[in-house]
């Protein structure tokens, strides 16, 4: 049986945390009926590229390089819809990049609070984000799913990144917490055969681990060496930060 090895690259952990961040903190423009409003704490979306590979031992591995971020998505505290640019997007980059290939998509869930997002393990996939991914069986380039949750602490904190599953890993910025989750969609060799990898404890509907399959890893080499800064996710010279206060 094969593992499969989703691995993010400094340059796209970075682009991510920076996303994810700027959508938390940065107030953004939103039209409604009264008119014009800012608003904070939202989520985003982006595109994820990289390559696929199989490994001597078997093991396939997903190297997440690089995430576009979808500028023109519409956001909102509990969803994020993309544009219709994306196919553009891909196009400019398949063309002029080729050595990256498409993965799959990553969004991110905001939180007001640290305990709000562990009181319902928002770090989880939605069903909403689960029915996305089954939508996007007919490409079948699509194959992985980031979700990056992001929320405040009552202080600031440097604790060293951690794992809370295999493919669930959380670590800090200053007074935020951040947790990355990975996704893989399996796609069998019959049609209808497709899986959400790995199952959660608290999906409904759970998948059958495909007979090849054995576990789902994420890594990020980075957070696991914080010995390359001198205070891991403490910011130096000025104190609290709050969202919309930038």
């Amino acid at each position: 049986m094969a593992n499969y090895i989703i691995q993010i690259s400094d340059d796209a952990l970075m682009e991510m945390s920076i996303a994810a961040l700027e959508a938390y903190v940065v107030p953004q423009r939103q039209a409604n009926k009264s008119g014009e409003r800012l608003k904070k704490e939202v989520e985003t979306y982006g595109l994820l590229w990289g390559h696929g590979v199989t490994l001597p031992d078997g093991d396939i591995l997903y190297s997440v390089q690089k995430l576009t971020v979808d500028a023109m998505a519409y956001r909102r505290t509990d969803s994020v819809l993309p544009s219709e640019g994306l196919k553009v997007i891909k196009d400019m980059i398949t063309s002029y990049w080729p050595q990256y290939s498409f993965l799959g998509d990553f969004h991110s869930h905001p939180y007001e609070h640290y305990n709000d997002v562990e009181r319902i393990r928002g770090y989880e996939f939605s069903e909403v984000d689960r029915k996305s991914m089954i939508d996007e069986q007919n490409d079948p380039d699509f194959r992985v799913s980031l979700v990056m949750t992001i929320s405040s602490l009552e202080r600031i904190s440097n604790i060293q990144p951690e794992n809370i599953s295999d493919s669930i890993i959380c670590w800090t910025f200053n007074n935020y917490r951040f947790w990355l989750n990975a996704c893989i969609v399996y796609k069998g060799d019959e049609d209808d055969e497709i899986a959400l990898l790995p199952n959660s404890s608290h999906w409904k509907n759970k998948y059958d681990y495909p007979d090849d399959v054995d576990n789902v890893y994420l890594h990020c080499p980075y957070l696991s060496h914080p010995w390359q800064t001198t205070k891991f996710g403490k910011k130096a010279g000025i104190g609290k930060h709050i969202a919309g206060d930038i």
